[in-house]
């Protein structure tokens, strides 16, 4: 799977659970599936910088926590719009 492809999966499960957050068991499914900590925690990271979505994301406290929060991750206004425009190409 590329880059974007995870990024859209992200935005359309949080879009799917708009306005509430990353559910537990798609959370667990995306973290096991990761190749690494880094893998998994880096898109959300990305996507956040973009304003995309709302994440707590713990390597932005403690660089060597790779994990994020599901219960404080969920989509942006901007990135339903975002969405809705076709995601990432």
């Amino acid at each position: 799977m590329t880059d974007y492809e995870f990024y859209n999966q992200i935005l359309t499960r949080l879009a799917a659970n708009h306005p509430g957050t990353l559910d537990e068991k798609t959370y667990e499914l995306w973290k096991q599936d990761a190749t690494s900590p880094h893998a998994f925690a880096d898109p959300f990271a990305y996507l956040k910088t973009k304003g995309l979505i709302q994440a707590y994301v713990m390597s932005d406290i403690d660089e060597n926590n790779y994990d994020i929060d599901p219960h404080q991750t969920r989509i942006t206004t901007a990135g339903l719009e975002f969405m809705r425009n076709g995601g990432f190409k």
